[in-house]
């Protein structure tokens, strides 16, 4: 299950709610020789490493109960 905060950066973070593990993965800055074609751009992410693209990091997240997956644990009246 994906849950979306848009805190206004690229950057995702995946959590494992079992073990409460996480990574976020967040796009790196532009480079200045960074093509403006689509086509030439699609074509060098794809053959990109991906340490090129992306900065991928152990993180700790805080999880509140209520953000958890499933049912509701709270009812606001």
């Amino acid at each position: 299950m994906l849950k979306h905060v848009n805190n206004r950066k690229y950057a995702t973070s995946f959590i494992d709610t079992r073990t409460i593990k996480a990574v976020r993965v967040a796009s790196l800055p532009k480079k200045p020789d960074q093509p403006t074609d689509m086509n030439e751009l699609c074509d060098m992410i794809l053959k990109a490493p991906e340490e090129e693209i992306f900065r991928i990091e152990h993180v700790s997240v805080q999880i509140l109960p209520e953000d958890m997956p499933g049912f509701p644990t709270r009812i606001e009246t």
